[in-house]
C-alpha cells in the first residue's frame, strides 16, 4: 500500500510503474475520467462537427486511425484516409465541409497530365477514381459524425450511445433515450481487444454511460433543459465536458 496525504502528484508515475511490472492497481477515488484515452478519443471525435473550423484535416485523420473506433461498417477503410490524406495535403484544406468538398470533387475529376507536372506530386496524388471513392467515405463519415443542431437532450445523449456501442458481454444499458437506428463504432469492443488497456478503457467508458444516464436523470428530475443546455448539440458537449472533468472511474 502506498499512503500520501494526496496521491494526484504521484498518480502517472504509479499507473506507468503498474503497467511496467504488471501490477494490479487501484487507487482509492479512482482516476479523472477526462483523462482516459478512449474518453479523449471519443471527445474529440464528437467535437468534429463542432470545433471552430470543423472537419480540421488533423482531427479527421485522428479519428480514422484511432485504434478505439472500428469504420468497418461504414466503408472507411486505411485506403480511403489515405486518399483523404492526399487531398488534404495537395489541395491545402485547412477545414470546413466546403473546402473538402471542393477539393474531392477536383481531385474525382478525370485530369489530363501537363508538361508542368511534377513528378514527386504525382506520386501522392490520388486517382480520380481513388478520390471519388474518398469522396463517398467522407459523405458517410460526415452523415454518421453529424447531428441535428437543435434537438432534446435525451436524443443527442441516444446518438452518443449509438457511437459507443454495447459491451458485448453485457446486455444494452440504455438512458431511456429515443431510439435512433445509426451506425456503432463499436468503441467498447474495440477496447476489449487491447489486453493490456481492456479493463482501464472499459471502466471508463461504463463510467461516460453512468455520466450519459446522470444528465438524462436531471433533466428528468427538474422536468427542464439543464442550465446551460439551450437544445443545441454545442451546449450539450458544454454540458458532458463539464459532467466527464467532475467524474471519476475505477478499476473492477
Amino acid at each position: 500500500a502506498i499512503i500520501a496525504r494526496s496521491l494526484e502528484p504521484y498518480r502517472a508515475f504509479l499507473e506507468e510503474t503498474a503497467r511496467e511490472f504488471g501490477l494490479p492497481l487501484r487507487l482509492v477515488g479512482g482516476t479523472p475520467l477526462a483523462e482516459n484515452p478512449a474518453v479523449d478519443s471519443l471527445l474529440a471525435l464528437l467535437s468534429l462537427s463542432a470545433e471552430p473550423g470543423a472537419w480540421r484535416p488533423r482531427s479527421v485523420l485522428a479519428a480514422l486511425r484511432s485504434p478505439y473506433f472500428d469504420w468497418s461498417t461504414l466503408g472507411l477503410d486505411p485506403a480511403r484516409a489515405a486518399a483523404l490524406d492526399s487531398v488534404a495535403r495537395l489541395c491545402r484544406v485547412v477545414g470546413g465541409l466546403d473546402q473538402w468538398r471542393e477539393a474531392l470533387t477536383q481531385l474525382a475529376a478525370p485530369r489530363a497530365e501537363t508538361p508542368d507536372d511534377e513528378p514527386e506530386a504525382a506520386v501522392s496524388r490520388p486517382t480520380p477514381e481513388s478520390a471519388a471513392a474518398a469522396r463517398a467515405a467522407f459523405e458517410t463519415l460526415v452523415s454518421c459524425l453529424t447531428p441535428p443542431s437543435h434537438a432534446p437532450l435525451r436524443a443527442y445523449i441516444a446518438f452518443v450511445e449509438d457511437l459507443i456501442g454495447d459491451e458485448p458481454s453485457l446486455p444494452a444499458h440504455s438512458t431511456g433515450a429515443t431510439a435512433r437506428s445509426a451506425p456503432t463504432l463499436n468503441i467498447v469492443a474495440r477496447a476489449l481487444l487491447e489486453r493490456d488497456t481492456a479493463d482501464r478503457d472499459v471502466s471508463a467508458l461504463r463510467a461516460l454511460k453512468e455520466v450519459l444516464r446522470g444528465l438524462a436523470l436531471t433533466e428528468s428530475l427538474i422536468h427542464s433543459p439543464l442550465p446551460n443546455d439551450a437544445g443545441d448539440y454545442i451546449s450539450f458537449l458544454t454540458a458532458l465536458r463539464e459532467s466527464i472533468e467532475a467524474a471519476t472511474c475505477s478499476l473492477p
